[in-house]
């Protein structure tokens, strides 16, 4: 039996995406909220937990700045994207793992693995994020409520 691929995407296309969920970790890292807003549509969400989605630039630059202003360094790494279909023309969905660090000002540490699940639109110029669920995998040291993966196997 054939492996037959249900949708296939250009290297070019790929290669956008991953330029866009790379900007944006590049972006996050170096404090540049402008730079993150760049890789988000205008009326983009972001759903960072069960309790905090945001709405479009304004909402998403608030939650950036609350959270940069206790952050004194950050570190993502972002594995390259697994893309499928969208549910629209022009639009694709990527799966991008990620691992951060990050040391607050007072000196403690967090660190999240997770994945970025981005509704992305290749309609315009270049790729923007039209929405992004932040799933956890794996929390330390904060006690922030996050979306979590859904196990599809209990925890023994």
């Amino acid at each position: 039996m054939a492996f037959v691929a249900s949708e296939t995407f250009s290297f070019g296309t790929w290669m956008a995406v991953h330029e866009t969920v790379q900007a944006y970790a590049n972006a996050l890292d170096h404090g540049d909220i402008d730079g993150i807003l760049a890789c988000f549509d205008a009326s983009a969400e972001w759903h960072y937990s069960p309790t905090a989605m945001r709405r479009g630039h304004d909402e998403i630059r608030a939650f950036f700045e609350e959270r940069m202003s206790v952050w004194a360094r950050t570190s993502h790494a972002v594995c390259s994207p697994v893309l499928t279909p969208g549910s629209r023309p022009g639009e694709v969905r990527s799966s991008a793992y990620f691992n951060s660090e990050h040391i607050l000002q007072d000196g403690s540490r967090y660190r999240g693995c997770g994945r970025y699940v981005d509704n992305i639109d290749l309609s315009g110029e270049r790729p923007l994020i039209t929405r992004r669920q932040v799933l956890a995998h794996i929390l330390e040291g904060s006690n922030r409520v996050y979306n979590y993966l859904p196990r599809l196997v209990p925890a023994s």
